[in-house]
């Protein structure tokens, strides 16, 4: 009897065991996730093939599947989180070992708005228990897609008025391409525009009326290419502001010379005043960049010894309007090489009747070309074909004291220019007869700071034969020396690159009234590499030369002020009178001084 009740207590264990053992509950989801398949359950047409899917979601089942044959529904079932607010779990019955529930709208709702599902994935929790020990959860994505076409700009490129306005492609999703697209609100010059490639963008330029303080409001729509869809259009109405731009008003700057003084104003226009400036890059050593109001300024001196080229001003200006503009420009400055400077000083005296030649000089970027003005008849200017020197050459046909205006252009692009003023005598005086002193020296020749002057032989002829010199003007290290018709400038300067204004005068050693004077420029550079020596003949006057005729000249730089140009010009003319009072009774033609 013990033996039996121990073999069924034993049985029982093994079946309760078997029973649990099989008591699994599992959870799988069948059937689409999620589709949108209209409002409809009939193919309008008639035709499987047109019917589109559009608003209504297709029900989704969830078949909860148990292995145990012993267990029965129903079960307890819990739909949780996730779920968008118009749509519902709903539980259906089923057989043994199943049960199944469906996604459906919520009660009350036949209008889904898109825009607050398209595109989103929710998490949908489903718990499955008998009892809270064998309590199965599992999370299943639920994706709600839109077949129905949605514009997805979001945003319009503020446009500017009389520019071309910059407009990225529109976007849109869903429905069935290609699209189609419009816009109403848009300001005048602008329209929708489509490409070969089926996208459409805002195009055009607006028109000067068209900037206004407040947005245009823009409506965009798009439509699919389905057929039968009254759903098949989205439209969005976004703000598009147009604004007057920023502009730099200034797009070029002068150029600037080392060593002179510099000033340019800088400005803008539209946008929103006040404005602010700001420079990026680095200026030429000796100029500042200032704001003063609206408007920058670039103003200073360059350094004499900075290096000539191109150099970069790059600069940023911004306003103060709702909507901020800030434009970045970089002008040019171009930092020129210092203008040329016109060496040649003096025109000897020149005779009625005889040749005469006298080559121009001038230092700075070569070559040069000139320009003379004010010549008496009979004097031209000449340039040799094969060495480029540039002379006034002739034989004078009139006596006269004449101002000769010379002005030279050098190689820089653009070139450069200097204007000088010299006296020219030209007499009918017959050069035997002629006892005065004149100055044969037209220029002086370049030099280099720190170095040796070679020395410079001065030259006048008429008079004794025997002559003192004087100089004021030398930069420090050369001096003047010599006696009788042998006179130099000589020394090492110790003085700074610059032009000087050297003032010679020549006189008879045993008459000294007997005398002729003209200042001249003197060029010292930085090194002796940048101030060639020039040779040659700087002046040729066969009548002075053989006879040793008297003569005289005078130079009048431009850059001499009122009361010393009067002085000069007052001794041309004693000169000039001096000569012609030994000839009385000739008449003087051209140009009077």
């Amino acid at each position: 009897m013990s033996r039996l009740l121990l073999m069924i207590i034993t049985l029982c264990l093994v079946l309760a065991a078997s029973k649990l053992e099989a008591r699994t509950i599992d959870i799988e989801l069948q059937g689409d996730n999620g589709k949108v398949l209209g409002n409809q359950e009939k193919f309008p047409d008639g035709k499987e093939g047109d019917w589109k899917p559009y608003k209504m979601f297709k029900r989704v089942f969830l078949y909860l599947r148990s292995s145990d044959p012993f267990l029965s529904p129903p079960y307890n079932i819990v739909v949780e989180g996730g779920l968008p607010y118009f749509l519902d779990a709903y539980p259906l019955g089923g057989g043994p070992n199943h049960l199944a529930i469906y996604i459906d709208f919520a009660s009350g709702y036949t209008e889904v708005p898109r825009d607050d599902y398209r595109g989103r994935t929710y998490n949908i929790i489903v718990s499955v228990s008998e009892s809270a020990s064998d309590e199965v959860t599992k999370v299943f994505p639920y994706t709600i897609e839109d077949l129905s076409p949605s514009v997805t700009t979001n945003k319009l490129t503020v446009a500017k008025a009389e520019h071309l306005y910059e407009s990225e492609s529109l976007s849109a999703v869903g429905g069935e391409a290609p699209y189609s697209w419009s816009a109403s609100g848009l300001p005048s010059g602008l329209r929708i525009e489509t490409d070969g490639a089926g996208k459409a963008f805002i195009a055009g330029t607006p028109d000067p009326a068209s900037y206004v303080d407040s947005p245009y409001q823009v409506t965009l729509r798009v439509e699919d290419s389905s057929v039968g869809n009254p759903e098949n259009f989205h439209e969005v109405t976004l703000p598009l502001h147009v604004i007057d731009p920023l502009e730099l008003d200034t797009t070029e700057l002068p150029d600037a010379w080392p060593g002179e003084k510099y000033s340019t104003e800088l400005t803008a226009s539209g946008g929103t005043a006040p404005y602010a400036w700001s420079l990026a890059s680095t200026l030429p050593d000796g100029l500042e960049f200032v704001q003063r109001g609206d408007a920058a300024w670039l103003e200073g001196a360059i350094a004499e010894d900075f290096s000539s080229g191109t150099y970069p001003v790059e600069l940023t200006i911004s306003d103060s309007g709702m909507i901020h503009q800030e434009l970045t420009s970089t002008l040019a400055l171009y930092v020129r090489e210092p203008e040329p400077v016109i060496l040649t000083g003096n025109l000897p005296l020149a005779y009625v009747g005889f040749p005469y030649s006298v080559e121009l000089r001038a230092g700075g970027v070569a070559p040069f070309t000139w320009e003379v003005r004010g010549l008496p008849a009979g004097l031209n200017v000449e340039v040799n074909p094969s060495s480029g020197a540039t002379s006034i050459a002739g034989v004078p046909e009139t006596a006269g004291a004449y101002v000769i205006t010379l002005t030279v252009s050098d190689s820089q692009d653009p070139p450069a220019q200097s204007m000088t003023k010299v006296a020219l005598i030209v007499t009918d005086d017959n050069p035997e007869d002629s006892n005065r002193v004149a100055m044969l020296t037209t220029y002086l020749p370049e030099a280099a700071a720190s170095e040796r002057y070679s020395a410079t032989a001065l030259r006048a002829s008429g008079g004794s034969g025997a002559y003192l010199w004087t100089a004021s003007g030398l930069p420090a290290g050369l001096q003047l020396s010599g006696s009788g018709n042998a006179w130099f400038i000589t020394g090492t300067i110790e003085d700074t690159p610059a032009v000087y204004d050297v003032l010679l005068t020549v006189a008879d050693a045993t008459d000294p009234e007997n005398a002729s004077a003209a200042t001249f420029k003197l060029l010292v550079q930085d090194s002796a590499d940048e101030a060639p020596q020039q040779s040659g003949e700087p002046f040729t006057n066969n009548s002075a030369l053989l006879a040793g005729a008297a003569a005289a000249g005078c130079s009048l730089g431009a850059t001499h002020d009122s009361a010393t140009l009067l002085a000069l010009l007052i001794l041309v003319l004693s000169v000039f009178l001096a000569v012609k009072a030994t000839f009385a009774g000739h008449e003087t033609m051209g140009e009077k001084v």
